[in-house]
């Protein structure tokens, strides 16, 4: 719209002053120079309005007004300096007018000369001393307070709101200058009587709401800074300021929901300081599963950033590493450390905050791996973060008193510069640490608790962070033989530590679970050492097995059932499905395929388990397990242990350095009496598994005397806590998993464990629950899968049934060029089995790994075959193999696969297997990982009669790694495996009176047994030695199948 000017238009007026400069000859008319310049002012063109004041100026050098106004169109424009310029001419014209020395003043504070404005403003306020103008006063303020004189500013402010008490800004500015004084509750009146004066003064709302929460008064502020984005929803930092006070009031979920409304905001910078804030809330909370999103949201933002990229990508790398490291991937933490420093370095900001933080990180990973040279280059000594580093480097070197030192010297200078505030819990928490490894127990005691006590105050009582405080407190406690708190606050640490680990392990993909584990540190392994020290150590200890022994498995196991249900998590599934096959394909790939392939399993495991319901496991207490349990049973769970070291803290920190292993019995009888018994050093018991097994398998006749002398080892021991007991749970540990249970003799007679007494092999106690309740059955068709066809390229076709299971199933297991024998004894295995069951029989060439991946649940499933598992290990297996249930020819395991998963060295030959190459879709293996991702819930029975089909790799609190872990994980209530090479001829007799049994209607455990002592007295005689009936153990549910 035209503008007014004098009553006229200025639209109208301009082409009448053109005209005029047109028609009129005298080029000296100043005053027409002056209102032309005027007017190009209101219109904001002041280039021009420079240009024709400076004509005016040329024709009459003295005119105050020409020079005040050029000031004023040279401030508009930026050039302060030209301002100033004019506005000194304009006062040496006439000193004695305020308005220029004002504007003076405003062009001085606008270049930050606030010494040269103040002395302006208190000239155009001498110059007129009773003017009811406030602004000189309101502007000389400001400048007061860009200097520090907040007392001279809020003086000024005030004698401006006395001239003029009607301006809500007046207010809002005085409330600003209190609060940088450190009054906050002057300041939120003087907001508050903004807000009076202007209800929808919404930066007056966003000041009183930081003042409140500078005063603590976190729900005050929230209501301001809620009415702040109900006036400007657009303004992202009201939101985050909600979540900070939030954070303050211990409210992280509420602080996480409000920060997430803020990710689609349009400012990129903002939107980054919020994702960074979340990244550090949910290391917090331990919700790591939503960091990786976020993460890769950052680094998208990051592109569309005009400026600073390079800052902002080393902020990310550093958050990405405090991820890493926190899932215990302590070298891929340095990498990223170690880039986004050099990007800092690149930009020479080696001294910012990211680069700060970056280096502190990084200081920690060295140490993590013991690193120290590295670590100290890196500290700056003359900084608490550096002494705190090196704290933690003389803890590990050993020199405690050192530590205790540097300390004490942080403590006092905290102390002096908190004042009333509260303390560090960490750094108090070090010292009372530093005198408990001296054993100053009554010094440390007070500064551990009050270290908890400020963790509770700041997180709550079940944050992650309290797991190691907790820790510390009750070793001292120990130290001061208070076993009752001894035993309360470990634990209360153990049990948010298994909590953790079923609320975050679920969203990581499987490959990354057993490391993440590890950055719970000692306190699970160390646990053991006090089962018998205190009287509650062995409560404990139980009640630690039961919660963490296995808990891998069952996580893994409660997902496969989940992601076997209809919806979209299927369609990743059978994705992941389709890698795993590609993976297990025994065709060469090179290496950076297999990289990549392992890259896409784990991004689609983490689509899948962020996809899945949230799995409730729950800890589970020892009096629970024990109702569960019969009367006249007992549980023994085996346990190896290394006692722990007490001597440095280097030692003590690291399992490895503990001493010598041992093996040692937990023991739950039905009343929840709980007994421990010590089987002393593990070495001696495990040389005389493996002889026996050795001897067991070479079928010499000492084999049985070897079982008899592991007897007296592992099961005398326990002969008065077994006492009368008619039925007896073994969860076993370590090596103590490669025994046949059933060859063992029972603690009070000659008779075999077996025949003494009921005996139910579990992987843990917790199965008790499980088998306890009622659950679904497989009224599917049992399936016998027998005698395949391992060689015959010319039968091989797509099979139309399942096209995707073809599609995906492609190779299994790393053989080399092996060359399988046709197994006679299984043709006439799986057609008396079949019969016995009325299952569905695969033989030749319809016993494929495809048609076994097709059916889904069958009642019970048996499989006779060659099944295999290698060793991880350097040299070369062994060839020799006296028995027929083998390979014709064998070639050495491929190096590259030496260190593979051991699911992939565990597997079953079916079909095909001689002629890999023979079928795009299959190569006749089927391997543990392979099982894993099969829908085998409600099957009751998984038989693999085959040579070794019991064994695995070893794994420290979770048991056999090989068919036994994927048939439980697959989702089958019991297995029945070799736990060495078999008789081709023996196994089919075996199975048979085995399956004639559980047909009548025996328990699976009981018909197991009854087949063993029917062997054990065969007619011939070679029959009735310890290989034939003792290789076959079954694990899970022992009781009867309902057919």
């Amino acid at each position: 719209m035209p503008v007014a000017i004098d009553g006229a238009l200025l639209a109208e007026v301009v082409p009448e002053v053109l005209i005029a400069e047109e028609t009129s000859n005298n080029e000296k008319n100043a005053d027409f120079y002056y209102k032309r310049a005027n007017i190009k002012k209101q219109l904001k063109d002041f280039k021009g309005a420079i240009a024709d004041y400076t004509k005016v100026i040329q024709i009459n050098p003295r005119h105050l007004e020409a020079f005040f106004e050029r000031g004023f169109s040279k401030d508009e424009l930026g050039d302060h300096s030209g301002a100033i310029e004019d506005y000194t001419k304009s006062i040496d014209i006439d000193p004695k007018n305020e308005d220029v020395y004002f504007n003076r003043g405003n062009s001085k504070s606008q270049i930050k000369d606030y010494q040269g404005a103040i002395s302006d403003y208190t000239k155009a306020i001498k110059i007129n001393s009773n003017s009811l103008d406030p602004y000189p006063y309101f502007y000389r303020g400001g400048a007061k307070n860009e200097l520090g004189d907040h007392s001279g500013a809020i003086s000024d402010y005030t004698k401006a709101i006395d001239i003029d008490p009607n301006i809500p800004y007046f207010y809002n500015r005085r409330g600003i200058t209190k609060a940088l004084s450190g009054d906050y509750a002057a300041s939120s009146l003087d907001f508050s009587i903004a807000i009076k004066l202007d209800p929808h003064y919404t930066n007056a709302y966003y000041n009183r709401g930081l003042s409140k929460s500078l005063l603590g008064d976190y729900q005050a502020a929230i209501i301001d800074y809620s009415k702040a984005i109900e006036l400007d929803p657009q303004n992202i930092s009201y939101y985050q300021e909600i979540a900070l006070d939030k954070i303050s009031l211990g409210d992280y979920k509420g602080a996480i929901n409000i920060l997430k409304t803020t990710l689609g905001f349009t400012k990129p910078k903002k939107v980054l300081d919020s994702i960074e804030e979340l990244i550090e809330l949910y290391l917090i909370t331990g919700d790591f599963q939503e960091i990786p999103g976020l993460i890769t949201k950052a680094k998208n933002l990051i592109e569309k950033l005009e400026e600073e990229k390079t800052l902002e990508a080393a902020r990310f790398f550093y958050w990405e590493a405090k991820l890493s490291s926190t899932l215990g991937d302590t070298k891929k933490a340095i990498e990223l450390l170690e880039k986004g420093l050099s990007l800092l370095i690149s930009i020479n900001e080696k001294d910012n905050l990211i680069a700060n933080n970056s280096r502190e990180a990084l200081i920690y990973a060295y140490i993590n791996l013991k690193d120290f040279k590295k670590a100290k280059k890196l500290i700056k000594v003359r900084t608490a973060d550096g002494q705190l580093a090196l704290v933690w480097i003389a803890f590990l070197e050993g020199d405690i008193k050192k530590a205790e030192k540097m300390l004490k010297r942080l403590v006092n200078l905290e102390k002096k510069q908190l004042k009333n505030q509260k303390s560090n819990p960490y750094l108090i928490g070090q010292l009372g640490s530093a005198y408990w490894w001296q054993g100053e127990n009554h010094k440390a005691l007070p500064l551990l608790q009050e270290s908890v006590n400020l963790y509770e105050d700041s997180y709550g009582k079940s944050n992650p962070i309290l797991i190691q405080p907790l820790i510390n407190l009750a070793m001292t406690y120990f130290n001061l033989q208070g076993f009752q708190k001894t035993d309360y606050y470990l634990r209360r640490s153990l049990k948010i530590q298994f909590k953790q680990i079923q609320e975050e392990s679920i969203y990581l993909p499987i490959s990354r679970r057993e490391a993440f584990l590890k950055t719970f540190g000692i306190t699970y392994a160390a646990i053991f050492s006090a089962s018998n020290i205190h009287p509650k150590g062995k409560d404990l200890a139980l009640f630690a097995r039961l919660n963490r022994h296995g808990l891998l498995e069952e996580i893994e196991k409660k997902q496969s059932e989940l992601a076997s249900l209809p919806g979209p998590q299927l369609v990743i599934a059978e994705n992941i499905k389709g890698i795993t096959n590609q993976l297990a394909s025994r065709k060469n790939i090179a290496k950076a395929r297999v990289d990549n392939l392992i890259q896409k399993k784990e991004r689609l495991e983490t689509q899948l388990y962020n996809l899945l319901p949230e799995i409730k496991i729950g800890i589970v207490d020892v009096s629970k397990i024990a109702n569960a349990m019969p009367m006249n049973s007992i549980l023994i769970e085996y346990q190896k242990f290394r006692p722990y070291k007490f001597d440095k803290p280097i030692d003590a920190l690291d399992v490895k350095n503990w001493r010598e292993a041992r093996y040692q019995v937990l023991i739950l009888k039905p009343n929840g009496d709980i007994e421990t018994v010590d089987l002393g050093l593990a070495e001696p018991i495990e040389s005389k598994i493996k002889q026996a097994l050795s001897h067991s398998e070479e079928t010499l006749d000492d084999a049985q005397q070897l079982w008899d002398e592991i007897s007296r080892l592992v099961i005398t021991p326990l002969a008065q806590a077994i006492g009368d007991s008619k039925t007896l749970f073994i969860s076993p540990d370590a090596e103590l998993n490669r025994i046949p249970f059933a060859a063992l003799r029972s603690p009070t007679s000659n008779k075999f464990l077996g025949e003494a007494i009921d005996l139910r092999l579990l992987t843990t106690g917790r199965e008790l629950l499980e088998l306890a309740e009622r659950s679904t059955t497989s009224t599917k068709r049992s399936l016998v899968v027998a005698n395949p066809n391992f060689g015959g390229k010319q039968f091989w076709a797509r099979p139309k049934q399942s096209d995707l299971v073809a599609s995906t199933q492609q190779r299994s297991g790393d053989l080399g060029s092996s060359q399988w024998k046709p197994l006679e004894g299984t043709k006439q295995e799986g057609k008396a089995i079949s019969e016995l069951t009325g299952a569905k029989l695969l033989m030749g060439k319809k016993a494929t790994a495809l048609a076994v991946q097709e059916r889904e649940s069958p009642k019970v499933l048996h499989i006779a075959s060659h099944s295999f598992f290698l060793e991880n290990q350097k040299k070369e297996p062994s060839k020799a193999d006296p028995f027929s249930r083998n390979l014709v020819t064998s070639s050495p395991i491929p190096k590259a696969f030496r260190e593979e998963n051991p699911l992939l060295r565990s597997g079953i030959v079916l079909a095909g297997a001689n002629e890999p190459e023979a079928n795009p879709n299959d190569d006749g293996y089927l391997t543990a990982l392979e099982i894993t991702k099969l829908d085998w819930n409600g099957t009751e029975l998984a038989v693999i009669s085959g040579c070794e089909s019991g064994k695995g790799d070893i794994q420290s609190g979770e048991g056999v790694y090989g068919l036994k872990r994927a048939i439980a994980v697959a989702g089958a209530r019991s297995s029945l495996l070799s736990l060495w090479k078999v008789d081709d001829a023996a196994t089919a007799a075996f199975m048979k009176k085995f399956y004639q049994k559980l047909k009548a209607g025996e328990g699976r455990a009981d018909a197991l047994a009854a087949t063993q002592q029917e062997f054990r007295n065969h007619p011939n005689k070679d029959w009735q030695h310890p290989y034939v009936w003792a290789a076959f153990q079954l694990s899970g549910d022992w009781r009867p199948i309902k057919w």
